[in-house]
């Protein structure tokens, strides 16, 4: 569903999310990727989106297999108390597990949109 506004309404949430503010602190790290309209989950795409979060966490992942990649980075995301993943322009469902990605139920502190 394109062209209804949910890319804008999302970064005006961010933010205000990462500005100084009582609202800010409610995450420990905030983190935008845009994954890309034309992205299916191939090995490559689900690699890219892997960087693009390690990044931001400043985590090095070495070119290993996408199970141990993914394995290192969800263990790096539980030492967050609390943390927000965006993940924009999904056309496609992505495998949060493949990803490396916990969700809010192993997690409680993390959120995805």
């Amino acid at each position: 569903m394109g062209g209804v506004g949910k890319t804008t309404l999302i970064k005006n949430i961010t933010n205000k999310l990462t500005r100084p503010s009582p609202v800010s602190d409610s995450f420990s790290i905030v983190i935008w990727i845009t994954v890309s309209n034309k992205t299916q989950e191939t090995e490559s795409e689900l690699t890219k989106v892997q960087n693009l979060i390690a990044k931001r966490l400043k985590l090095e992942l070495p070119e290993e297999s996408m199970e141990t990649r993914a394995s290192k980075l969800h263990a790096r995301l539980m030492m967050e108390k609390t943390f927000l993943i965006i993940l924009d322009d999904v056309w496609d469902l992505i495998d949060l597990d493949l990803v490396g990605i916990p969700t809010p139920q192993v997690h409680k502190g993390g959120k995805l949109i």
